[in-house]
């Protein structure tokens, strides 16, 4: 029995190592390589960061370019939420406590291709996303200013 029948392999690299047991090492470890890049984009870290006039900012971190988030909000309890296209979520905790401005909480949840920020707020505001690299960054306003005084 050869070698390459021996082999068994479970799962999505099953096709993968079928057709790669007999390229040289060099050649598989360079595909691997590739495939690792070719990954699902990971949200890695949000950064919270006060701004002038009460506003929020987070910088929500991918490991590769940033999509276009899919926003929509909630007005009891008043939320925000981002869904983030091809996106797993590799932060350590689901839950993260902010307690400032407008923002009380940030919920993280993977389902499917997707995964969903969620920011919990004291009072629908009026906020800005914008993508720049591997970020995404939403600006919140004050939380003195609501989102109904804003939209007249």
């Amino acid at each position: 029995m050869s070698k390459a029948k021996r082999i068994r392999a479970v799962g999505p690299l099953r096709k993968v190592v079928s057709v790669m047991v007999h390229m040289p090492v060099s050649s598989l470890l360079s595909a691997t390589a590739a495939g690792a890049q070719d990954g699902v984009n990971q949200l890695k870290n949000i950064d919270v960061r006060a701004l002038a006039g009460n506003k929020l900012e987070l910088r929500l971190e991918m490991t590769g370019p940033a999509p276009e988030p899919l926003t929509f909000t909630i007005d009891e309890p008043a939320r925000i939420a981002l869904d983030l296209p091809g996106t797993s979520s590799a932060l350590k905790n689901r839950r993260q406590d902010v307690g400032k401005g407008a923002l009380d909480t940030i919920l993280v949840a993977e389902a499917g291709n997707r995964t969903r920020v969620v920011l919990n707020l004291d009072k629908l505001v009026a906020y800005e996303t914008r993508v720049e690299g591997n970020s995404i960054y939403v600006t919140l306003e004050s939380a003195a200013k609501s989102l109904s005084l804003i939209h007249i």
